[in-house]
């Protein structure tokens, strides 16, 4: 995105100044981030499998550098607790076993 196209969406988006208070351009990245990941877990896709191309598309070389994007929302957090418990709930034993 050119400084022109980002300047134009955060104009139209009414976001402040980069440095003001509020939200910013760069808030964006983070809420899309987690929104992908989020809508991956809940279409049962490997997230694994497709954080590499989160990462391209956020313009980073690895993973590790889109890790700071994702936060651990109560709605990501429910997902995978539900993906855990649909694959591995059988092997957790109940308290006092």
């Amino acid at each position: 995105m050119s400084t022109t196209t980002s300047g134009k969406s955060c104009s139209t988006a009414q976001c402040v100044a980069e440095r003001g208070p509020g939200p910013r351009l760069h808030h964006l990245r983070h809420t899309y981030a987690c929104t992908r990941l989020l809508d991956w877990y809940r279409e049962g896709k490997d997230v694994n499998a497709l954080l590499p191309a989160l990462a391209t598309y956020l313009g980073h070389v690895n993973a590790s550098a889109t890790q700071v994007y994702l936060h651990a929302t109560a709605a990501l957090l429910d997902q995978a607790n539900r993906r855990f418990a649909a694959h591995f709930r059988q092997h957790v034993r109940p308290n006092g076993e």
